[in-house]
């Protein structure tokens, strides 16, 4: 009847290298939640800074750069995310050039 909270799209657990969510739970969260929507890591490897440096972009520039939002998509709360935007001196671009590198 009502949406299962558990299985928000910011939950922090759904898309874990571990596997799925809830292992052994009977419920999938909407929207599929099956093995095609775990990341695979190639076989030689990630830079991990850059990779989640990438999903935290891409997180800011679809929520508008409202930190709030992002956090949401990134399963993360407002001030890990704050500590982060310092820390790979992500900034709002100004319309003329990107975010710094």
């Amino acid at each position: 009847m009502g949406t299962d909270c558990r299985f928000r799209a910011h939950s922090p657990r759904r898309f874990s290298p571990a596997g799925p969510s809830r292992a052994g739970s009977p419920r999938q969260p909407s929207g599929g939640g099956t093995r095609g929507d775990r990341f695979e890591i190639p076989s030689e490897g990630i830079n991990y800074e850059t990779f989640e440096r990438d999903l935290i972009l891409q997180a800011m520039e679809k929520s508008d750069w409202v930190i709030a939002k992002a956090s949401k998509m990134l399963g993360m709360s407002y001030r890990t995310l704050q500590y982060r935007l310092d820390k790979f001196n992500l900034k709002k671009p100004d319309g003329r050039s990107g975010p710094t590198l």
